[in-house]
């Protein structure tokens, strides 16, 4: 087997751990990955390392951490101009500020969501991200 099919079958079974909510090894995965694996191959799957890692660290309430990896694959995205990929990646740093307690900074991400979906016209993810602004006003009893 090839580096690039071990490391390819590396990234599978740390996305099977992650379904299966074991990120705790899924993230130990990601980390060996970015340690072991060639530059070339970490540059062409930055994405992918950045959210894995992102997802691992926000299930594991490792917010700050989630943080950075997220907003680090929303720069990726925006210079690759994927802007359904950027609105929903401004929905899920606003769930994680939300998750932090952090409301005023999740409505201004979720806000940005909103704006992009409706550019996009992407409806349901328009709505899901309003129903997110409605469960920030109910956490502050707005």
């Amino acid at each position: 087997m090839s580096s690039d099919q071990r490391n390819h079958l590396k990234l599978a079974q740390a996305r099977l751990l992650r379904a299966e909510d074991n990120s705790k090894d899924a993230l130990n995965i990601y980390e060996t990955l970015e340690r072991q694996a060639d530059k070339q191959w970490i540059m062409e799957h930055r994405l992918d390392l950045l959210d894995g890692k992102g997802q691992c660290y926000l299930a594991l309430s490792l917010f700050l951490e989630a943080i950075d990896s997220f907003e680090q694959c929303l720069k990726i995205e925006q210079a690759c101009g994927d802007e359904s990929a950027s609105a929903s990646r401004l929905g899920q740093l606003g769930y994680t500020y939300r998750r932090r307690g952090q409301f005023d900074t999740a409505v201004r991400y979720y806000e940005e969501s909103i704006a992009m979906h409706k550019h996009l016209n992407n409806q349901r993810e328009y709505a899901d991200t309003f129903n997110s602004i409605g469960n920030v006003y109910r956490l502050q009893a707005k």
